[in-house]
Parts: structure tokens; C-alpha cells; sequence
């Protein structure tokens, strides 16, 4: 199984832009060339390096890989093995694109880190929005989606290793192992991808068409402009959790209102 996996060096910097974060790993695949070698990308951390999979099918596996899915999975397992020196570490898929440049948004994130205990931090996530304070969001229940940007901790990454054992490698990697990890999602959307129908993407649970539409609406499809929209509407739902008592209260006046007539 470790012949499965090769790692190779792609940046060093001596002037990262995230202090309190020891190393990035691109997760990308033998013979992709998806991974965009952008210039912030590679000076996010010390030291980026690529972790290339062969792949389930053209490397032995556990039985249970069957799917991209699960293949997806053991290379994240994979990595925080790669990683157990390491304290913070950021795990970028190599679909991921930035979208904002604006350095002042990572240094915010990156103080956080410095003065506070966190599991995860994404960069580009969604979900049903609740609102944290006014850097981040938490994703509500298990609703949390898109993992190509995330800051994880040691000792997440030591749990969510002990998960993945226990559940055999069977489940998506956000929904499965992620969601219950009190992710904090970052108030705006810096690093994002593409949602185009990967093998991966065809492999979502449930019916294909319904990723199809959903991806349409957020406007995740073919331009990652979309983002901006998909935040708002999973802002949206922050607000109604936020202000869901007075919109309750609201209804009951107008009903009582109705029935007076």
C-alpha cells in the first residue's frame, strides 16, 4: 500500500504567508495536471508538497475501495500519516482555484490560529451557514460540503485517522469524517473549485441530476465567480437560524391578526 502513494516537493518559502501552519499537501493524482501552481497556492505554507496517488485501480488497496469516493478518503488517511511530524497542516485538492488575493483574509485566519484551539478551518466550504462571530462560519449539522482548501489541526487529523480506521474507508470524506469535526468556515469564500462532472463527482450519493441542479443554482458549475452566490444562500439560511424565533413570533401575530377578522 505505501507504493501507492509518492510524494515530491514543489515550494519552499521563508516567508510563507501562514506562520502557524507547518506544511501544504496537494492531493492530486499520477499523470494529472489539474493542479494550477499558482503563486499564492505555493506560498501558503513552509513547504507544499505533491501527494500523487496511483490510484485504487492500479494499486492494491484495502477491499473496501471500490469507488473513487473511498479512494478519495485513504488519500487523505494517507497524508495525515505523511504529516504526524507535522502541527498544523493545509490539505489543498488539486482542483483547488483562489479566488480571492487579497492577503489580508489569510493573515486574519492565520492570527486566529496563532492565539486559538480549532479542529478544521476551510477555506471554501458550504452547508447550511450558522454564524460563529464575524470571521466564521460553522456548517449546520452534517450539511458541510467541498473540502479543497482546509487548515487541519494535529489532533483532528489524529482523530479523523482513528474514524476513517473504524468506518474502513466507506464514506465521503466531508459528510462522513469532516462534518463532525466543528469546522469553521471563513466569511468569505478565498480558496474554491470547479464542480465539474469529475468520475468522483458522478460518484456523489444520490441521484446525479440533483448534484446537476444544485451545482446550476449555486453556480458552481463552470465559473468559480459562483462561489460569491453560494455563500449567500448558505449565509441566508444563518440569518433565518439567526433571527427564527422573531420570524416565529411574526407568524403567530399575523395569524392571530388573520383569525380576529
Amino acid at each position: 500500500m505505501a507504493n501507492c502513494y509518492s510524494y515530491e516537493i514543489i515550494a519552499e518559502s521563508e516567508n510563507a504567508i501562514f506562520k502557524n501552519v507547518d506544511l501544504t499537501i496537494v492531493l492530486t493524482m499520477k499523470d494529472s495536471v489539474r493542479f494550477k501552481k499558482d503563486p499564492l497556492l505555493l506560498n501558503l505554507s513552509k513547504k507544499t508538497v505533491f501527494q500523487i496517488n496511483k490510484g485504487f485501480r492500479d494499486c492494491e488497496k484495502p477491499e473496501s475501495i471500490k469507488r473513487t469516493v473511498e479512494d478519495l478518503t485513504h488519500a487523505y488517511y494517507i497524508a495525515f500519516e505523511y504529516a504526524k511530524k507535522y502541527d498544523n497542516v493545509i490539505i489543498l485538492e488539486d482542483d483547488a482555484e483562489v479566488l480571492n488575493y487579497k492577503v489580508s483574509h489569510y493573515k486574519a485566519i492565520d492570527d486566529y490560529i496563532g492565539s486559538n484551539e480549532f479542529s478544521i478551518i476551510s477555506m471554501g466550504s458550504l452547508g447550511f451557514f450558522n454564524k460563529k462571530d464575524d470571521l466564521f462560519y460553522e456548517s449546520a449539522g452534517m450539511t458541510h460540503s467541498h473540502t479543497q482548501a482546509q487548515i487541519i489541526s494535529k489532533k483532528t487529523r489524529n482523530k479523523v485517522q482513528k474514524l476513517i480506521l473504524s468506518k474502513n474507508f466507506i464514506g465521503h470524506i466531508d459528510k462522513s469524517y469532516f462534518a463532525e469535526q466543528n469546522v469553521l468556515i471563513y466569511h468569505e469564500p478565498l480558496i474554491v473549485q470547479i464542480v465539474s462532472e469529475t468520475e468522483n463527482f458522478k460518484n456523489w450519493d444520490g441521484p446525479l441530476w440533483v448534484h446537476r441542479v444544485v451545482a446550476n443554482i449555486q453556480g458552481l458549475r463552470y465559473d468559480k465567480m459562483g462561489w460569491y452566490k453560494a455563500y449567500l444562500l448558505c449565509k441566508m439560511w444563518a440569518e433565518i437560524e439567526e433571527y427564527k424565533l422573531y420570524l416565529f413570533l411574526l407568524i403567530i401575530v399575523l395569524l392571530l391578526l388573520y383569525c380576529k377578522k
